[in-house]
């Protein structure tokens, strides 16, 4: 057994960003920086930390929603989704900067797909996107009075925003009232995985007997490809910040997972009989804790995720990128306990057990969920 911790006084932060320094001011009070490496091309982000506080880039519209005017058949025959819709004129501008980086962030029923801009008609008040839609169902539609956002529009930033320009590598950040670029703490997110625990299921070789104690783990980066993102239910698809492979007997307690990008921890093939426990999991791009996978027949008894405890911990401020995100999520993983946990202020479910919608055998059985206070859920974001 191997022990992490700090020493006696002292407080462990393990980031996964980089502190920029060096802002100038412009004459309209904003904050300038040059980033080489994101006009290389070799660093993307899209959070912000300003003195230990997430900082969002500009919408479009602010605190509300535009509303899909009207459904345009997709710009392709065989793709695999939908990828146009008909706008309400005056929503949307061509003329915007950057607009192959604009976003489009469209709510289906319990999910979000995330599109970047491909084209702005504004004479039809057509928007074509980047990408598509996961599929051509109606429930992952782009359909008549279905809200979306448009965020990461230079023209609407306001204080407390920030653009990143990839083209010039020039990151503008418009400071709250008080704000000093010479004593501010500016953090970027560089690393998409903060924390790796990889074992070798193949080989039986296991990361095992670690333990984690109060230690704090912040900053993962998420990116984005370029035809955008867009998956069918939980954010599923997305890794954790403190990301475990073919790890066993681990425990994490009294640790904490803030400020990062997807989901905070996430135990993925042949982890087993590890623990979450005293933690502190806030401010995540999508969930808390993610376990097991969405497929699991034809596994060997080595490959399957299970047996993980999740206790006492506080989880909440999710979906702050991914909407959809789950507080616990658990997939084909059974004999798991989630129980005294506080689970709060997401946009979809607090606790998700399964990965299959029909009657046919499901590896999710033996799991407890006891004494949680799960509230605040859902809060009008999602609609399932």
């Amino acid at each position: 057994s191997v022990t992490f911790k700090a020493a006696a006084g002292e407080q462990v932060l393990i980031s996964g960003g980089r502190k920029l320094t060096g802002f100038k001011g412009d004459d309209k009070g904003r904050w300038t920086l040059e980033i080489p490496e994101v006009a290389q091309g070799k660093w993307v982000f899209n959070q912000l930390f300003v003195n230990g506080q997430r900082r969002y880039r500009p919408r479009a519209l602010k605190d509300s929603y535009f509303f899909i005017g009207g459904e345009v058949a997709p710009s392709k025959p065989d793709s695999k989704g939908f990828d146009r819709f008909r706008f309400r004129a005056g929503d949307l501008k061509a003329g915007w900067k950057n607009l192959e980086h604009v976003e489009v962030l469209v709510f289906h029923n319990w999910f979000m797909s995330r599109l970047p801009v491909g084209s702005i008609d504004e004479q039809r008040n057509i928007l074509t996107l980047a990408g598509t839609t996961p599929n051509k169902e109606r429930w992952g539609g782009l359909n008549t009075n279905w809200r979306y956002i448009v965020e990461n529009v230079y023209e609407a930033l306001a204080p407390g925003e920030f653009y990143l320009d990839r083209k010039t590598g020039v990151l503008t950040y418009v400071p709250l009232e008080g704000e000093d670029p010479a004593q501010a703490t500016v953090i970027a997110p560089y690393l998409e995985t903060v924390l790796s625990l990889k074992g070798d299921v193949a080989q039986k070789k296991y990361v095992e007997h670690l333990r984690f104690e109060g230690l704090s783990f912040s900053h993962s980066n998420w990116k984005m490809g370029p035809q955008g993102y867009s998956f069918v239910q939980a954010e599923a698809v997305l890794d954790g910040a403190i990301s475990a492979e073919a790890a066993q007997n681990c425990v994490f307690d009294g640790c904490g997972v803030k400020q990062v990008g997807h989901y905070g921890i996430a135990f993925k093939r042949g982890c087993r009989n590890n623990r979450v426990e005293n933690c502190e999991l806030l401010d995540l791009g999508a969930g808390g804790v993610k376990i097991g996978e969405m497929s699991w027949k034809g596994s060997s008894d080595e490959e399957i995720t299970s047996h993980h405890t999740i206790r006492n911990n506080l989880i909440a401020f999710g979906g702050r990128m991914h909407p959809a995100a789950i507080g616990v999520y658990v997939a084909h993983s059974p004999y798991n306990v989630i129980e005294h946990n506080d689970i709060y202020d997401f946009y979809y479910t607090a606790v998700s057990l399964g990965w299959q919608w029909n009657y046919t055998p499901s590896n999710a059985h033996h799991n407890t969920v006891a004494f949680n206070h799960m509230h605040k859920i859902g809060q009008g974001v999602l609609t399932d």
